[in-house]
């Protein structure tokens, strides 16, 4: 868990670099011209315009995340491909284990991506940034 969490925030702090300097330097310039603190910047102009950018990075980490460790792994029960690998020499049917683990993880990534999309949706409704 540590390195699959070290191995995806190296990626997602990219994400956030990238959501961060597209925000145009004005907007810097505006909060520091009218005052403002550092924490009511960030706050109040600087993330919610960030968060719309960054939110298609982090889902598509989020699938990944999924598709690379298998969620039962994490609850103690045996990895999904490596059950197969083990039936396959066992039973002599290959297709079916590998077909059948392809299918879980469509089952799990498939409706996350919808979710994410729904909510990246929701985030820029209601920041009045509709397309």
């Amino acid at each position: 868990m540590i390195a699959i969490g070290l191995h995806y925030a190296a990626y997602l702090s990219e994400v956030y670099r990238g959501a961060l300097e597209a925000i145009p330097k004005g907007q810097w310039d505006a909060c520091k011209a009218i005052n403002l603190s550092t924490g009511d910047t960030y706050r109040r102009i600087i993330l919610p315009q960030t968060l719309p950018v960054a939110l298609p990075g982090m889902g598509n980490y989020l699938v990944g995340i999924f598709k690379d460790t298998p969620m039962l792994s994490v609850i103690g029960v045996a990895e999904l491909m490596h059950t197969a690998n083990a039936l396959g020499p066992e039973t002599y049917r290959f297709v079916e284990p590998y077909t059948m683990v392809g299918i879980i993880f469509l089952m799990i990534s498939l409706p996350t991506a919808a979710g994410l999309r729904g909510f990246e949706a929701w985030v820029k409704r209601r920041l009045g940034m509709r397309r």
